[in-house]
């Protein structure tokens, strides 16, 4: 089943310049030029949490295995082997754990100790309820204007901050976090010189990272989200377009529909009116088919495929074959692979919602006609004892015995 999530539909914002997203504290001058960025767990004062168990500062080991030759250059871009351009050591957390300090819990884990399992559902966008539904805008808005409290990005390369002696950062919205990292992952490779670059690069599409990468990247985006809401059974939606006719999101309750003055731009009803918008498409291919992870290339992918390639530009830092397995694996799975039962439940529970929203407005109804029906028939009988009384033959001036007919007729 092919299915585009609803993140996709979520019109990416148009960027230009090439920027990357680093952990906040990362994004000094003693950071870079340590090459260092290993920070502390607030909660037990050590680096990564080591105290505490969770996780050590270590070098960051990557893959000497050829990629493809699609990128015959060495040395130039940012990108190779990630992150040494920036970092060689980083945390490396314990199995339960993750983050740049290792204080939050692998996906699908949660607890004081990362003990405790759970999976959320993506469900379909179209069973949501309307209250669902103005939530799901409400916190997209609010990630477009809160800024990020964990991530800065960057606004030059390595070599124009001058091998990190001179940072060149900048503060950007949590929603606009994510914006920049998926353009920088994707955008040409900038080689020496103005306007020189290579275009057949791409670190995250066009090739086996394309799932893996995006995997993590939605689950990072779901998790500040969450940790931004303090909404921490929010999960994201997908649309089934399947058997669309059109953009069955585009309506200015979901994702905006078309402006009626330019067919090219959002209804200014739509929060997503003032955004500027670019398009992703995205598969659940993964969880239906289950490959097994030897499928996976090793060597000779085009740059930042391999299977132990670190994503680009993520810290923590995930390798691809980690995310090529189950979204079970990874704490969440989608509505329409669940049983018929449970479908079944799913497709209902936005009607017995709206039901449960608009119960007392029925039994105040319910309990109106009644008592609007009682007093009508009480008003009817008791105007019908009055008119009885009144009646002629009720106070007998018409009243007729069988004797008086009879003398009646003897008289005649």
């Amino acid at each position: 089943m092919w299915l585009l999530l609803l993140h996709g539909v979520f019109f990416l914002q148009c960027v230009r310049l090439s920027q990357q997203q680093f952990p906040r504290l990362c994004a000094t001058t003693e950071a870079l030029l340590s090459k260092e960025c290993c920070l502390v767990w607030d909660r037990d004062g050590s680096a990564c949490g080591a105290s505490s168990g969770r996780g050590f500062c270590r070098d960051v080991e990557v893959s000497d295995l050829p990629n493809g030759l699609n990128y015959p250059f060495s040395g130039l871009d940012d990108r190779e082997r990630w992150p040494l351009v920036f970092y060689n050591r980083t945390c490396q957390c314990a199995s339960n754990y993750l983050g740049f300090n290792c204080g939050e819990c692998q996906f699908g884990l949660f607890g004081t100790k990362c003990g405790e399992k759970r999976e959320s559902v993506r469900r379909n966008v179209f069973h949501l309820s309307e209250a669902e539904r103005r939530k799901l805008i409400s916190y997209l808005n609010l990630a477009k204007h809160t800024v990020s409290q964990d991530y800065v990005i960057a606004t030059g390369t390595y070599r124009e901050m001058n091998n990190g002696s001179t940072p060149l950062f900048s503060d950007v919205t949590t929603y606009d976090v994510f914006v920049w990292m998926h353009y920088y992952v994707s955008r040409n490779a900038l080689l020496r010189g103005p306007g020189n670059v290579w275009t057949d690069v791409d670190f995250a599409h066009w090739a086996p990272a394309f799932l893996p990468w995006h995997r993590a990247y939605l689950l990072h985006w779901e998790r500040d989200i969450r940790k931004l809401t303090g909404d921490f059974e929010f999960s994201i939606q997908y649309w089934d377009w399947r058997d669309a006719q059109g953009c069955d999101v585009c309506t200015d309750d979901l994702m905006g529909a078309r402006s009626p003055r330019d067919p090219n731009l959002i209804s200014p009803a739509s929060v997503f009116s003032s955004w500027r918008f670019e398009v992703g498409f995205l598969i659940n291919w993964l969880r239906r088919h289950a490959p097994e992870q030897t499928q996976y290339p090793e060597f000779n992918a085009p740059i930042g495929h391999n299977r132990q390639y670190h994503m680009v530009p993520f810290i923590p830092l995930h390798r691809n074959i980690e995310y090529f397995t189950s979204s079970k694996d990874l704490g969440y799975e989608y509505s329409y692979m669940l049983d018929s039962d449970q479908r079944i439940s799913e497709v209902l529970s936005p009607y017995l919602e709206l039901m449960m929203e608009a119960w007392p407005w029925l039994l105040g109804a319910l309990v109106l006609g009644a008592l609007v029906a009682i007093t009508v028939a009480m008003v009817a009988v008791t105007m019908t004892r009055v008119c009885w009384g009144v009646w002629p033959w009720q106070r007998g001036e018409f009243s007729i015995s069988p004797t008086r007919m009879g003398t009646s007729h003897h008289q005649q």
